[in-house]
């Protein structure tokens, strides 16, 4: 096998000739689009202008764009502000990005309902996406309940989180303060959202404002899990 690493653009032409005139019988790229430029920015423009050369074997592509992780409860039909907030983004950036669209049906949980219920909104959910031009074709979009990994690194993270962290954030302060029983669901959702980030190696996370503490602590958490491991 021969690499080529980096590619030099200005010869790249001839060290594609050399290798093909060595044997070659497929090509390999990898393409590092928005790790140090732009996502699809160089790649597809260079590939198109190889193939454009003459060269006739064939090609595989490893696309190494970094992924975007979206989320949102399914806790009834979206509104308006969940729309112009976010939504309406998301059709756009998975023409750029490998995206995972997820139903958070484990996070829905904080709030008690039945099963059907909770079915309903998931389905629910699963139209709005849909009908806002999320195409399965180019995302990837689950339920967070299918992948038990989502709790199982959620328990871990748990171990190396604390009280005090958890505590300050101000989403659960607001929605604790008039209540005599909270659950521990409410109060560990943070860490349930670390997982759901750290799990697909996100690398953009949309978030509104109120979520912002949320993404802050999700980086401090993994910062200290890769510093003891």
């Amino acid at each position: 096998m021969s690499i080529i690493e980096p590619a030099n653009f200005t010869i790249l032409g001839k060290e594609i000739q050399e290798v093909i005139a060595a044997g070659a019988h497929v090509i390999h790229f990898d393409v590092m689009d928005n790790h140090y430029v732009p996502n699809l920015s160089i790649g597809p423009v260079v590939l198109q202008s190889l193939r454009n050369s003459g060269f006739k074997i064939p090609i595989d592509i490893h696309l190494m764009a970094k992924p975007i992780d979206n989320a949102a409860q399914p806790s009834g039909i979206p509104t308006l502000g969940n729309y112009i907030g976010t939504i309406r983004n998301w059709s756009t950036w998975q023409k750029s990005y490998n995206s995972v669209y997820c139903i958070a049906d484990l996070h829905a949980l904080t709030k008690r309902q039945t099963p059907k219920l909770l079915l309903k909104h998931s389905l629910d959910l699963l139209s709005v996406y849909l009908s806002c031009d999320i195409n399965p074709k180019d995302s990837i979009i689950f339920m967070q309940s299918h992948i038990s990994e989502h709790a199982q690194l959620c328990w871990i993270l748990s171990c190396y989180s604390y009280f005090g962290e958890l505590r300050r954030m101000v989403q659960f302060k607001e929605k604790s303060k008039n209540s005599k029983s909270i659950n521990m669901g409410l109060f560990s959702y943070p860490i349930l959202m670390t997982s759901d980030i750290l799990l697909y190696q996100s690398h953009k996370v949309p978030a509104g404002l109120d979520q912002a503490q949320h993404v802050e602590l999700s980086k401090l958490i993994a910062k200290r899990f890769n510093k003891i491991y």
